[in-house]
């Protein structure tokens, strides 16, 4: 956790400008893995957690883990957790025991550096707030209206 406001805006900055140079931990393997997210948020994420403490990181949304194993990988600092409910309204039309299977995968081949993670497969709106530690980095890749992030925010604000 970052020990106050200016600290965690100097990582904000240092993680945009490793960013801007395509430069992160990140190697071809994790990079490779079949996901939404671009290059750029991959390495950003990778940065962002590349930090000297301990932190806490809740990803919302994992479908195959290319987010989740980016912000995750070789940051041995960080504990993870990756919460996707694999129901059908978000599999787009692909069989969600698959898309577990693959995310379990992934995270299993990949993330061998002694990350420190846990995947739940269940509805983020199931999990309460004295569930989790206290989050320090959150990442709400479900239903992308704003709405939906709010609701998502205000579920789970007191964990932060």
């Amino acid at each position: 956790m970052w020990k106050n406001i200016d600290e965690c805006i100097n990582n904000i900055s240092r993680a945009f400008y490793l960013t801007e140079q395509r430069r992160s931990k990140l190697v071809q393997k994790p990079m490779a893995v079949v996901g939404f997210s671009g290059m750029q948020n991959r390495h950003f994420l990778n940065n962002l957690l590349d930090y000297h403490q301990e932190l806490n990181y809740l990803e919302i949304g994992a479908y195959r883990g290319a987010t989740f194993i980016a912000a995750m990988y070789n940051n041995q600092n960080v504990r993870g957790i990756a919460v996707d409910s694999f129901d059908d309204r978000f599999s787009f039309g692909q069989d969600t025991e698959e898309l577990y299977a693959s995310l379990l995968s992934n995270t299993t081949n990949i993330l061998t550096n002694n990350e420190h993670y846990e995947i739940w497969r269940k509805d983020f709106y199931d999990i309460k707030p004295e569930d989790l530690p206290k989050i320090d980095v959150y990442m709400f890749d479900g239903e992308h209206d704003m709405q939906s992030q709010f609701d998502a925010f205000n579920h789970i604000h007191e964990s932060y």
